[in-house]
């Protein structure tokens, strides 16, 4: 007869159903705290700044920058930089989706999901002027350029790449808000009047000259008292100038 030591059963049994118990608890909690962080992730909107976003790791998120279509930038270009880009569009992948702060210079990702994510933003160059030293107008999201024909008042949308304002000769960049439901139309098509919720005008910072103090003795008719205003556009960044004589200067406006 061959003896055998004795194992108790029960008690390996009873280990084991532990164990599976205790693996689809902690699955089950995984589960739970997947979806829980994957809906609230759906949902929020997640400000970017170097790529790094307050739930996920430095490298889950990444920025490609182009000029145009095609051309890779090295860096994001900055705020009033000197080839005159600006952010034209954006697209991601794994379902996320961004949008331009044109105040803060950034952009703001939505429905970003717990993968790594890349998104290209692309810019173009616009058109700029030199007379207005740096103080061109620049638009947010629902701004839309616009030119305004002077014979019948027929409103287009401008191209922004184009020559769509001179203010050397006094035509002003024009801009409107749609209102809801309205989709931006194609560069230099018509905009009906009903479309338009509101117009804006863009006014840069700018001084004059005080020529003569209101002083017309010698001035015969009224059409010899009638003077240009000399204008000067100043940058944004230059101290701010004033006068109260004659061959003075006095500021008028401030950027927008």
């Amino acid at each position: 007869m061959k003896l055998e030591k004795y194992v108790d059963k029960s008690k390996k049994k009873r280990k084991n159903i532990l164990i599976s118990l205790g693996v689809v608890v902690l699955i089950s909690v995984s589960l739970l705290l997947y979806k829980t962080f994957a809906s609230f992730t759906e949902s929020a909107e997640f400000p970017i700044m170097n790529g790094k976003v307050d739930y996920f790791g430095n490298s889950d998120i990444y920025f490609v920058f182009y000029k145009g279509e095609n051309q890779l930038l090295e860096e994001m270009p900055q705020k009033g930089n000197e080839e005159n880009l600006v952010f034209d569009h954006g697209e991601c992948d794994n379902g996320a989706s961004i949008e331009w702060n044109f105040e803060e210079w950034s952009p703001l990702v939505k429905n970003l999901k717990s993968v790594k994510t890349k998104c290209s933003l692309y810019f173009e160059e616009r058109y700029t002027e030199k007379i207005l030293r740096g103080t061109d107008p620049v638009l947010d999201g629902k701004l839309i350029p616009i030119k305004i024909n002077e014979e019948n008042g027929l409103v287009t949308r401008a191209n922004e790449k184009e020559k769509w304002y001179d203010y050397e000769n006094q035509e002003w960049a024009n801009a409107v808000i749609l209102r809801d439901g309205k989709a931006d139309p194609g560069e230099n098509e018509p905009i009906e009047e009903n479309d338009i919720e509101s117009y804006f005008v863009w006014i840069p910072r700018y001084r004059y000259e005080i020529f003569d103090e209101e002083n017309y003795e010698g001035l015969g008719t009224k059409e010899e008292k009638e003077q240009i205003i000399n204008v000067e556009f100043e940058n944004k960044d230059e101290e701010v100038k004033s006068g109260t004589t004659k061959g003075g200067a006095t500021v008028l406006g401030q950027i927008v």
